[in-house]
Order: C-alpha cells, then structure tokens, then sequence
C-alpha cells in the first residue's frame, strides 16, 4: 500500500490512503506502515496534490500520529508543522478547519499528552479521528454535488 502512494492515478492514491488509515487505527499496523516509509510520501501528497488528495494524506497523517513518538519525530522533521500553518491559512474550509486542529496538536509543548495511551485507548483515539475526517470528505462530496451542509439542494 505505502508503493501505491506514488502512484500517477488520483484514484489509486486514494484508495491506498483510505486503507492505511484504516490499518493504522491498529497499533501494529501502525507501527509497521510508518516503518514502511508511508509518512514521507503522505507529505508529499498533503504538499503538492489537490485539495481531495490533501485531505486524505492529512487523514492518515493524523491517524499515524496517534500515540506513535516516531512519526511524532519524522512529523517535525519534514516540518509539519510548516505545512498545516500554510493549509490553515491558505487552504480550502475544509482543508483549513482539518490542517487547524491537527496543527494546534502538533504544536503543543510535550507530545506526551497523547503518549502512554493503552492499545485499546489507542485504537478508540484513531477510529474517532479517522471517522472525522470520513465526515469531512463526505461534507465535501455532497457539497461537490450541489447539496449544501444540512443535506438541502444548494
């Protein structure tokens, strides 16, 4: 899956960072994409692809993350941080309102308010956030189709 991040086709990319966001609400599938090398290209696709693409990459970023130092640290040193400060303050509402929230935890102090979580805390913590931002890519879909947020034809 982490090969298919480098894919030509929209699609293919796509559908490779809805599964490894799901795979990483596990803490080994976790552990074993981010040492597959996935954070780099997802970093890739969050800096230079479209708006869909972004969100996606951010996605599976943020589930990534979750309760793991060393994507913490790989994170700051491909500067993160640098990136969702710019997607908060340049990119689309969608993008700015997910690029915000995840940038806010990234700069805090100390990772270790997310650190020290049980499996099972992990897990719950990951699901949540991959489900965000399920629901953002589904606000955006139907927005993309003429329907407004509270389920109206626009």
């Amino acid at each position: 899956l982490v090969k298919l991040l480098a894919s030509e086709e929209e699609g293919v990319q796509s559908a490779a960072t809805g599964a490894l966001s799901v795979l990483a609400e596990n803490p080994t599938c976790q552990s074993m994409i981010a040492a597959a090398g996935a954070v780099e290209p997802l970093m890739r696709i969050a800096t230079f692809a479209n708006d869909w693409q972004k969100l996606n990459a951010l996605g599976t970023l943020d589930v990534l993350e979750i309760n793991n130092p060393k994507v913490r640290q790989q994170l700051d040193r491909l500067e993160a941080a640098k990136l969702l400060q710019g997607l908060n303050s340049m990119g689309s509402g969608l993008l700015r309102e997910q690029a915000g929230d995840f940038y806010s935890r990234l700069s805090e102090q100390s990772s270790s308010s997310s650190q020290g979580m049980t499996a099972a805390q992990q897990m719950e913590a990951a699901r949540k956030t991959r489900i965000k931002y399920d629901g953002v890519r589904h606000r955006a879909m139907r927005m993309m189709q003429g329907w407004d947020g509270d389920g109206r034809r626009a």
